[in-house]
């Protein structure tokens, strides 16, 4: 594990899967950005030049920060919108597959899908 100057650790485990969502062509724009910039902090580098390199806000990154510490890699998925919910995307499904469900985030629909009973419907 690496001991970085931003307070938090990274696995070689967590570190494979972040690249590998970075080379993922499917991956979704938002959540390449935010692995990208963990993985930035992760090697030294200040949260003003994670940011620049990510191109997002500092302020975002310090609260995708703040997220993945408490959660793991899940934490820089995206929260549950109001409305309809989306359907989730193949990376998006894999992703969550591999990473065991936290206590403070329910696991994916997806995964729940074939758990569902089927006697009700016609």
């Amino acid at each position: 594990m690496e001991t970085l100057r931003h307070g938090f650790e990274m696995d070689p485990m967590t570190r494979s899967k972040l690249e590998g969502l970075l080379r993922a062509q499917k991956t979704p724009l938002g959540l390449a950005k935010r692995a990208k910039a963990m993985l930035l902090l992760a090697d030294g580098l200040g949260v003003v030049k994670a940011a620049r390199a990510a191109n997002l806000h500092r302020a975002n990154v310090c609260r995708w920060r703040e997220r993945f510490m408490a959660e793991g890699p899940a934490g820089l998925l995206d929260l549950p919108r109001p409305g309809r919910p989306p359907r989730e995307t193949v990376v998006e499904s894999r992703f969550l597959q591999a990473i065991p469900p936290s206590p403070e985030r329910p696991p994916s629909v997806a995964a729940s899908a074939p758990e569902m009973d089927h006697a009700a419907i016609p």
